[in-house]
């Protein structure tokens, strides 16, 4: 019983916390803001994607890939290219959560559409992924492994 107290507790302190996130940035800025990123972005994050996608993943298979950094997406330009070859149907879905990896993906080929990765809440994830329905969801994250050498 104290278990299952202590995880709706520690629930409720991680939405409140999260729904003040959501609430700052929005007042900052999209609200108050000439910020056009999050004028445009904002609503991605929240799994309200534009028409452009629901457009896109209308009756279509779609593969959606999840990359984080430059370094992921620029791994990825072969096989996306492969896929794209091997199953022109598919139509490819990719997002991220950084500004440079989303212009970079916006000029790749064999991309058909970049969105923002939704924020990490149940009704935010569950929203895109109805509106996308990917036949398959595939997340990319190279760990390189660093050395210094004393010379």
């Amino acid at each position: 019983m104290k278990k299952k107290l202590l995880f709706a507790l520690y629930q409720i302190r991680y939405y409140l916390h999260v729904f003040r996130i959501i609430l700052q940035i929005f007042i900052v800025h999209v609200a108050f803001k000439n910020d056009f990123f999050w004028k445009r972005y904002f609503w991605d994050r929240l799994g309200s994607l534009p028409h452009k996608i629901r457009f896109l993943a209308k009756d279509k298979e779609c593969i959606w890939f999840q990359a984080i950094s430059e370094g992921d997406v620029i791994a990825l330009s072969n096989f996306l290219r492969s896929i794209k070859k091997n199953t022109p149907s598919y139509k490819i879905i990719f997002s991220t959560n950084n500004h440079g990896s989303f212009r970079m993906l916006q000029n790749m080929d064999g991309v058909d559409s970049v969105i923002y990765f939704p924020w990490d809440i149940g009704y935010c994830c569950r929203k895109a992924l109805n509106t996308i329905k990917p036949k398959y969801f595939v997340v990319v994250q190279l760990k390189l492994k660093y050395y210094l050498t004393k010379r």
